[in-house]
């Protein structure tokens, strides 16, 4: 369906009939990718638009103008950007002329284009409709109800039969400008593009940063025990550092290139892409120091337990086994290990992906006096958060666990550098997460499902490692060369397919299943007040058709972070939320100021006060009903007293009654 008819209320309408369920919304898929930049620029410009009506921007007069020529380039590059883009029609061409004179004016040796037009009716009129919408439902028993309803039959709908599914992701979790009507032959070629991409980045790696080293280390003279000292040691470090820099760059680019409609599947594929990256740097890595240590222990001259020469073994097992090896090949992963992978690339981290940009992206802000409003916010916003980190971890664990292979002199010192450089990464995430990413939502467990494939690995190395040790020990077979290392190989894969099929068929047996908690008491208009993005204001081509084509008044406002007070409240489409917009900081105030404290301190005694006011006349109150119950019963207690009759006393029966006990006494 094309954008001239009105597809969310046909759709509303027919899933209403369909259910028997009351829909607030549907948000529909459009597939707007050939004018995805204008209709985003015009999105963002109406933003700022409206974000100046409500508070402007203001600017130093005597704010410094930079005069050199490659300052006005660069000004001149950095304003063509942050253009004004206007609706067809929008703007009298008169109103066009005096926008551009004044912008001469301003900037008399600079060619910028002040307006830009989109025909966004004309657009959302041409763009057609993808294979996803999301209906909102008013309470997720509602919508699960909905889902029973028509799980059989569907909902026929324009001649099309719609499946409905529970969604298992979030409004910020949809990446809406991915949405299209592609083929499999397309989605192919992008992954085949992606693919391509990583080996090109894989062979950069190669060639600029690993075959200089690898030649330098293997061309060294090792003969007397001779090895590369501190500057070799510290340049392999820095080698293993910028190429899992370069696969993280790399691998970013390829998960975004192939355009993935959900933000989480994206996390996925970046994950797994950059996990295996490394493992191919690290494979590298340990071959060219398995032949350093080869080359270092024949310039020994070291031997067998049985006096052979290291140089006349011809096996691969045999070689690896000897003792002479198995030291070096764990001295040598130990120091590949810790810090070069465990530590520097996370101590590195906080300079280079917090503290530099955003004192590079300040320096720009402050010299350059267009960049205002949202340009400025998004140069000085940090970068986006990822889950790289799994990736990360995982890395440093099978490596962790390699050292199983060698003898045990190394494996506390190990561990203990893996434990200390994780608490490490905990705390600077716990940081960067509170005080320096922008706002991110993950809703799906795919990520966390293929972290803990994941963990197969390692633990199919220990398999391996266990495989190998027990190799000629008393109550195990003894094989010799290609037999260990297939047996070893075997092992390994084994492990990984039964740890697949325990998390795909074991784990499911023991998670939680029924409804969550309020799935009939907690409504959409509940959570809309209190969350800004919604199914409605996320989608940028509902926002639009909101405004151009349904004309809502008001219209749904697209949602972005830090911009929430913008959204206007419109129930008939679903809008609830309401905030007003963040105070504005005054720099010229103290860092301290005595005056609110004091007058902070004086509020803080008033209540103290009434606090304790409040509290002696509950504690007055309870006496005194404690005290008027004491009495009370007292008083009961003693009319009880007075009717009782004491018995008489002695041996003998009398027919008389007893006295009371006042006469008793």
């Amino acid at each position: 369906m094309d954008g001239t008819e009105p597809v969310e209320e046909e759709l509303k309408r027919r899933l209403e009939d369909a259910t028997g369920q009351k829909v607030v919304g549907v948000s529909v898929c459009w597939d707007f990718q050939e004018h995805e930049d204008e209709l985003l620029e015009l999105i963002e410009s109406k933003l700022v638009e409206k974000d100046e009506k409500m508070g402007p921007t203001t600017v130093q007069a005597d704010a410094p103008e930079p005069e050199s020529f490659f300052a006005r380039m660069e000004r001149s590059m950095l304003a063509a950007e942050a253009e004004r883009v206007v609706v067809k029609g929008e703007m009298t061409e008169e109103e066009r002329q005096t926008a551009s004179r004044e912008a001469q004016a301003a900037n008399p040796e600079e060619m910028i284009e002040e307006c830009k037009e989109v025909d966004v009716v004309g657009i959302l009129k041409s763009i057609k409709t993808c294979p996803d919408a999301y209906a909102i439902f008013e309470t997720e028993a509602a919508r699960d109800a909905a889902v029973d309803a028509v799980q059989s039959a569907g909902v026929e709908f324009h001649g099309n039969v719609l499946k409905l599914n529970a969604s298992r992701v979030e409004p910020q979790t949809v990446n809406w400008r991915n949405c299209a009507n592609t083929d499999l032959v397309v989605k192919a070629k992008r992954v085949a593009m992606g693919f391509c991409i990583m080996l090109a980045g894989l062979g950069l790696w190669v060639v600029a940063f690993y075959l200089p080293y690898a030649w330098f280390t293997l061309t060294f003279n090792y003969s007397y025990g001779q090895e590369p000292g501190f500057v070799a040691g510290m340049t392999f470090s820095m080698v293993v550092v910028a190429g899992n820099a370069l696969m993280y760059l790399v691998c970013s680019e390829v998960a975004d290139r192939t355009r993935f409609i959900y933000v989480d599947d994206r996390e996925v594929c970046y994950m797994l892409l950059y996990c295996f990256a490394c493992v191919f740097n690290v494979a590298l890595d340990l071959i060219t120091t398995y032949m350093v240590a080869y080359r270092i222990n024949v310039g020994l001259r070291m031997k067998t337990y049985d006096g052979t020469l290291l140089e006349n073994l011809q096996q691969f097992s045999d070689r690896f086994e000897s003792y002479a090896m198995q030291r070096t090949l764990a001295n040598n992963l130990y120091a590949y290990a810790f810090p070069a992978t465990f530590l520097i690339p996370f101590l590195i981290e906080p300079v280079a992906t917090i503290y530099a940009p955003y004192k590079m992206m300040m320096a720009i802000v402050r010299t350059q006096p267009s960049m205002k409003g949202f340009m400025a916010e998004r140069l000085l916003g940090s970068l986006v958060f990822d889950l790289s980190r799994y990736a990360d971890l995982m890395l440093d664990v099978m490596i962790a666990v390699l050292i199983f292979f060698f003898p045990g002199g190394y494996n506390i010192q190990m561990f203990v550098g893996l434990a200390a450089s994780h608490v490490y990464i905990y705390f600077f995430d716990h940081y960067r997460v509170l005080r320096s990413i922008q706002s991110c939502n993950y809703a799906d467990k795919m990520v966390d499902w293929w972290t803990q494939w994941m963990m197969s690995i390692p633990c199919g190395f220990m398999l391996a490692c266990v495989v190998f040790k027990a190799n000629c020990q008393p109550g195990y077979p003894c094989v010799d060369g290609d037999t260990m290392v297939a047996g070893c190989a075997v092992a390994f894969f084994a492990h990984i397919v039964l740890h697949t099929l325990a998390l795909k068929f074991v784990v499911p047996m023991f998670g939680l299943s029924g409804e969550s908690d309020g799935a009939d008491s907690n409504t959409y208009q509940d959570c809309s007040r209190r969350i800004a993005c919604s199914w409605f204001s996320a989608n940028p081509m509902y926002c639009l058709r909101s405004q151009y084509v349904y004309q809502h008044n008001p219209p749904c406002v697209y949602c972005i972070p830090g911009k929430e007070h913008l959204i206007e409240v419109n129930e008939d489409i679903g809008l609830y939320f309401n905030d007003c917009p963040a105070k504005e900081e005054d720099y010229d105030a103290p860092h301290v100021d005595v005056e609110a404290v004091k007058e902070n301190l004086k509020e803080l005694k008033g209540k103290a006060s009434q606090h304790f006011e409040d509290m002696k006349g509950k504690a007055t109150g309870q006496l005194e009903e404690l005290k008027g119950k004491a009495s009370g019963h007292f008083e009961q207690l003693q009319g009880q007293m007075s009717s009782w009759r004491m018995p008489g006393f002695g041996a003998s029966s009398s027919d008389e009654p007893s006295k009371p006990l006042d006469d008793a006494k």
